[in-house]
């Protein structure tokens, strides 16, 4: 029984992962390599290495999961659940990395620091944002899930004038 087939096409989602953690991994292979992330009690070199090595552990994962399309519902649900535990990951990273940013030991860091800081300062945006997009999606699912169009009427019955 064979149990992997070949993807017809990837969709827009598997699209924006690819170019986020292409754009995400770059970046902090960059400052990594090249800059310095060291500034004072705030040390941003913990953040770069936790979001270089996340990022190409999520790489390896795109390439494994994308490219196939595997037919075990065990392996899909295992996959389901590595994109869940991805998901908290970056939600921790971002939460670290704004306390680190708002502590007073963080005041020196886009003097000592610029290419980290900036860094940070992109994925705290580009990464919060992103989370903020899917809880709304989210809620306005749940709410369109449990709340049917009858249950409303009353509402629209309100405004007509």
């Amino acid at each position: 029984m064979q149990e992997v087939e070949a993807k017809r096409k990837l969709t827009p989602a598997d699209g924006a992962h690819v170019f986020y953690t292409a754009t995400f991994l770059v970046g902090s292979y960059i400052v990594k390599s090249n800059y310095a992330t060291d500034c004072g009690k705030a040390d941003l070199g913990l953040f770069v290495d936790f979001l270089f090595y996340g990022l190409l552990i999520w790489a390896t994962f795109l390439v494994v999961s994308l490219i196939p399309r595997y037919k075990n519902e065990n392996l899909r649900l295992f996959f389901n659940l590595l994109d869940l535990v991805y998901g908290l990951f970056h939600v921790a990273l971002v939460i670290y990395t704004a306390v680190l940013f708002n502590s007073k030991d963080a005041s020196d860091c886009s003097r000592l620091a610029p290419q980290a800081h900036l860094l940070a300062n992109v994925y705290i945006i580009i990464t919060g944002f992103t989370a903020a997009v899917v809880i709304l999606g989210f809620s306005l699912w749940v709410f369109r899930r449990f709340v049917k169009p009858s249950d409303m009427t009353g509402f629209a019955n309100q405004y007509d004038v």
